[in-house]
């Protein structure tokens, strides 16, 4: 399809192997969650809720994680929201690739440890699975951890939207503290979507920026 669409206008090839590569990974995660949740629960109605209800959860967890902070910033890792728009303008980053794939490793685990126990047996014969797999939880959220904190990126899309001018590389490589940026927008505006795709952009070239909505009569009053 992509194809026969550039015989009648341009396609940013960039921006399509950035969205295929995220689309890849979010299958990943969501077939990991199905099966952590059909290893649990028997019943398949029961589990494909579970299932929904656990990547719907996901999915919300990028809400509250608007205002900055060291929790917000954990809640924004895992919610492959953001992550997922970011990847469908064109830019690939090692954070949202650690994020998607961990949520994925942790799904596997749990279902492993899930049928082994469902197997049976004396509780030494279940203890090294379980210990394996408390090691493997570990490992692979040390690697999200580390890979979450380089913010490396590349922008594959042709007109290069998210990259930065050198100047404003080596203005931000100059500051070493931390950047608050408070937004004063009314509740439910349309333009905190974009102000946070702006201020990401920033991030992931390798700032430490934190960004907080307050509405204009809270910033008024202060």
């Amino acid at each position: 399809m992509p194809a026969s669409l550039a015989i009648a206008a341009p396609v940013d090839w960039g921006v399509l192997l950035s969205t295929l590569i995220h689309m890849a990974l979010l299958v990943v995660m969501y077939a990991s969650v199905g099966l952590a949740a059909a290893a649990l629960v028997p019943h398949g109605a029961a589990a494909t809720a579970m299932a929904a209800g656990i990547l719907l959860l996901l999915w919300l967890l990028y809400w509250p994680a608007s205002d900055g902070g060291q929790a917000t910033a954990v809640l924004r890792f895992l919610s492959p929201s953001g992550h997922m728009e970011i990847g469908f303008g064109g830019l690939l980053s090692l954070e949202a690739t650690a994020a998607l794939m961990l949520i994925a490793m942790l799904a596997l685990i749990v279902a492993w440890v899930a049928l082994a126990a469902g197997k049976g047996g004396s509780w030494h014969a279940r203890r090294r699975p379980l210990a394996m797999a408390v090691l493997l939880a570990l490992g692979a959220a040390a690697l999200a951890g580390l890979a979450a904190g380089r913010a490396q990126s590349w922008d594959l899309s042709q007109s290069g939207r998210h990259r930065l001018t050198e100047s404003s590389r080596q203005i931000l490589a100059a500051i070493a503290q931390p950047i608050w940026i408070t937004a004063a927008l009314p509740a439910g505006s349309p333009l905190k979507e974009p102000v946070r795709l702006l201020v990401e952009r920033y991030r992931l070239a390798g700032a430490e920026i934190h960004l907080r909505f307050k509405t204009p009569q809270a910033v008024a009053t202060r």
